[in-house]
């Protein structure tokens, strides 16, 4: 029995890849533009055994408290009898969930607003405290949402602790382990631990080789390293196992960006101008992938201030802002870029902004292993 009552089962499929119509009626579907959908089922249907007997349509099913449903998303809800739709947004097949219960179908479902900085900190609190209060969850994605939570706010040995008795004590399967492993790896290499980090992504690509994910975070694992020539090389591999993902170009060019920074300190101008521009068409292709990521506006901006391009980089600044006002990077590179423009008394304004977020920041990460 589990210590989480009570529960709501989730489900992420890919739209194309699950029957729609063999869902409960009134599960609650959140659509993300361009990826996966979640599926909420309501609590009534949230038994072990109900989420059991619908896994085989889902890439990942899983429960959870009630109280870890999606903030800040689009709701739908599944009509009543809807013939299969293959996650086409056929007129008819759907109706938003307002609140006062009115019918939506006119208007096409709106994909689910990014989750912004500072919720996304205020969400994994709320995971700890739920632990203080009831536990340690049972289920496999549970505890991997706990070590993210225990890791964004700089709780490392608890994450440590976490994941090494999933990898060492639980009896997953090759998927799931591979997925701990790779956790484990992200926790160590924000540790600065890049050996052992290496280990344990090499661990989680032996069970899963082709996983593009796991390339990724190899490549960025080098990359921290300073092993840059490895860290490409790693990258594209993950890029060609998966070219229709931006975060794959867009951690090649911030790895090209480095590259380029030394060849710079090393007298090497116009080498590294070739590596910018470079960099700038991976990044441009990550915007045309995703244009709605805060990150891919930022590095290009980055880019467009390493080579003097002020114009493109405060516009990109501002559009990394606007999609995204919580997070501090945005600001502080703001910062450097109009201190770099002479503008002082903005970059002095931006760097504050950026502080103060920091602090924030800091305010919301008061866990700690007591």
């Amino acid at each position: 029995m589990s210590l989480f009552p009570p529960f709501t089962a989730f489900g992420i499929f890919r739209p194309a890849s699950v029957n729609l119509a063999a869902l409960p009626d009134g599960a609650a579907v959140y659509f993300d533009a361009g990826g996966p959908a979640l599926v909420v089922l309501e609590e009534a249907s949230a038994s072990r055994q109900g989420a059991v007997s619908l896994s085989q349509d889902f890439d990942f099913l899983f429960l959870m408290p009630s109280i870890f449903r999606p903030p800040a998303v689009q709701e739908l809800t599944l009509e009543s009898g809807a013939p299969e739709r293959q996650g086409q947004k056929a007129a008819g097949a759907w109706r938003a969930a307002g609140p006062d219960g009115a019918d939506r179908s006119s208007s096409p479902p709106e994909p689910k607003k990014r989750l912004r900085f500072e919720e996304t900190a205020t969400d994994y609190r709320r995971r700890i405290d739920a632990v203080k209060k009831h536990g340690e969850p049972e289920g496999f994605f549970d505890r991997i949402l706990l070590a993210r939570a225990y890791r964004h706010f700089g709780v490392f040995d608890l994450a440590e602790e976490l994941l090494g008795r999933m990898v060492f004590e639980g009896a997953w399967d090759a998927k799931k382990k591979a997925r701990a492993f790779a956790e484990f790896a992200i926790t160590l290499r924000k540790q600065g631990r890049f050996e052992e980090a290496l280990q344990k992504i090499d661990r989680a690509l032996r069970l899963k080789e082709t996983n593009p994910y796991y390339h990724c975070e190899r490549g960025m694992i080098l990359r921290a390293w300073g092993r840059y020539g490895d860290a490409l090389q790693e990258l594209e591999r993950a890029r060609g196992l998966d070219p229709t993902r931006p975060r794959f170009y867009i951690e090649i060019a911030a790895t090209l960006g480095e590259i380029a920074r030394r060849q710079v300190e090393g007298g090497q101008a116009r080498e590294a101008r070739r590596t910018y521009e470079s960099a700038l068409r991976y990044v441009n292709h990550a915007i045309r992938l995703g244009p709605d990521h805060p990150r891919h506006y930022c590095e290009r901006a980055i880019v467009h201030r390493a080579t003097k391009r002020f114009d493109g980089a405060l516009s990109d600044h501002q559009k990394a802002v606007q999609l995204d006002d919580s997070y501090p990077r945005h600001f502080l590179e703001l910062g450097i870029t109009l201190k770099e423009m002479n503008d002082t008394k903005a970059a002095q304004k931006a760097t504050r902004k950026g502080k103060d977020l920091e602090n924030l920041w800091q305010r919301l990460s008061h866990h700690r292993k007591k």
